[in-house]
């Protein structure tokens, strides 16, 4: 099979059954008939010689040679926004698509914020927002501009730091009506503790500043940030949260001189892209209202 037999058509349908598990559900996804969804599948199945999809009476069977390929179809989905994206910012007016990475946190309680004030000065902008705290490869163009919590490592990259957010341990008033305000970094022990559910390079800064975390009991524990800050703020215990996010949400704090951790945070983008105005100009942009976000928390 050649580059000439390829129907791209039919790999996008294919990337979409693979996705959803349904031939409905594809053909919804493209203003489609199951029938045409199934005339595509059964074409690339030919001219592959094997089948892809085995269709039973509990649904859709996806073969592993289906599943292995589908991870080329979803690299093709990725290049092509890419190149909508790129192509769409080679003139000198600001509009089309900037996706943005960031964490969890930041994604959901501060960009947004930032976003809508950015939102009304450019209106011919469409903004993409990935949050996870997983990191997007810029380099690849997972993503446009990445907001992170710890410096960018990979080459090729345009990066700044824009300054350093500090989080403390907090919790909502209406958990010390019926507990007691704890006076030293022993006294958690004795606390309903909020964390992660498990450590990782990210929480070293906390581990090294304070060894007990390593071996103290947290009754609730989440990999999600946004799942720990949402215990926090219902007063279910004494988690940890970044300063501006929890003076916000009027959370109180404890032991301020005992846990006081600075994280620093960066923006980064592909530095081929700072000779386009789109994105340096966001850049720029989100870059000047985090700073002034990060200066403006009361400490």
């Amino acid at each position: 099979m050649t580059m000439q037999d390829i129907d791209w058509n039919a790999l996008k349908i294919f990337g979409k059954v693979v996705e959803t598990g349904n031939f409905s559900h594809a053909g919804k996804a493209f203003g489609i008939s199951q029938p045409t969804i199934s005339r595509a599948i059964e074409g690339l199945e030919e001219k592959l010689g094997y089948q892809l999809f085995t269709r039973t009476t509990k649904g859709l069977v996806v073969s592993d040679a289906a599943k292995e390929l589908a991870q080329y179809t979803r690299a093709m989905g990725i290049n092509c926004e890419t190149f909508t994206r790129v192509a769409s910012a080679m003139g000198n007016e600001i509009k089309g698509t900037i996706r943005i990475s960031t964490s969890e946190i930041v994604g959901i309680y501060i960009l947004p914020e930032l976003l809508k004030k950015i939102g009304k000065k450019y209106d011919g902008l469409d903004f993409e927002i990935i949050a996870s705290d997983e990191i997007s490869d810029l380099t690849e163009r997972e993503a446009d501009i990445a907001i992170r919590m710890a410096k960018p490592t990979q080459n090729a990259l345009l990066a700044q730091k824009i300054g350093e957010i500090e989080i403390g341990a907090y919790a909502n008033e209406k958990y010390f009506k019926s507990n007691e305000t704890p006076e030293n970094i022993d006294d958690l022990t004795r606390h309903d503790m909020i964390f992660y559910d498990a450590l990782s390079s990210f929480l070293i800064p906390f581990t090294q500043e304070f060894p007990i975390i390593e071996s103290a009991h947290f009754k609730y524990r989440a990999a999600s940030p946004a799942v720990q800050l949402s215990l926090i703020l219902r007063g279910v215990g004494i988690g940890f949260c970044q300063a501006g996010i929890a003076n916000e949400y009027g959370l109180k704090r404890i032991l301020k001189d005992e846990i006081n951790i600075k994280i620093p945070a960066y923006i980064a983008m592909h530095e081929n892209l700072k000779n386009q105005k789109r994105y340096i100009t966001i850049f720029r942009e989100l870059a000047n209202e985090l700073r002034d976000y990060i200066n403006g928390i009361k400490l």
